[in-house]
């Protein structure tokens, strides 16, 4: 559709991702994170993706970061 952003999928699959982990574990903060870390996700974007190592998106634009006070701060790589 011609008025839809260009990220509106991304946009899309975020929401889906986190709507996955809150129905899947509750609104637990260190359980929805365990759950972003080890579910696959059926995207709009790139069809099946998970979280790799360093908290992006295996093949995707997605990065997650912590949110507190006023600012978004990436999170530090995991290994």
């Amino acid at each position: 559709h011609a008025d839809l952003h260009p990220n509106t999928p991304f946009a899309y699959d975020a929401v889906q991702i986190v709507a996955t982990c809150l129905r899947k574990v509750g609104d637990d903060a260190q359980r929805v994170r365990d759950c972003l870390r080890e579910t696959e996700f059926s995207t709009v974007s790139y069809g099946r993706a998970r979280f790799d190592g360093i908290r992006g998106m295996d093949g995707g634009a997605f990065r997650m970061f912590s949110v507190g006070g006023s600012a978004a701060e990436r999170e530090p790589s995991v290994r």
